[in-house]
């Protein structure tokens, strides 16, 4: 069994969310998994990126839920 990417385990992917809800989510792993590849590079900088994509998630879902 392949382990999840550092954005799939940031999105927390649910079957049992609804489809806009998955749908966002998905977008947002992969983001965070882009970014994963400028860490060599910039790692603060990148993490601080992955952080607020985090966050932005977590409101983006909210403002689909409420």
């Amino acid at each position: 069994m392949s382990e999840l990417s550092r954005g799939y385990k940031a999105a927390r992917i649910d079957p049992k969310d609804n489809t806009d809800v998955i749908e966002i989510k998905i977008l947002y792993a992969q983001l965070i998994d882009e970014i994963e590849q400028f860490k060599s590079k910039n790692p603060r900088e990148a993490s601080i990126a992955q952080t607020e994509l985090e966050s932005s998630l977590h409101w983006a879902v909210k403002a689909l839920t409420s």
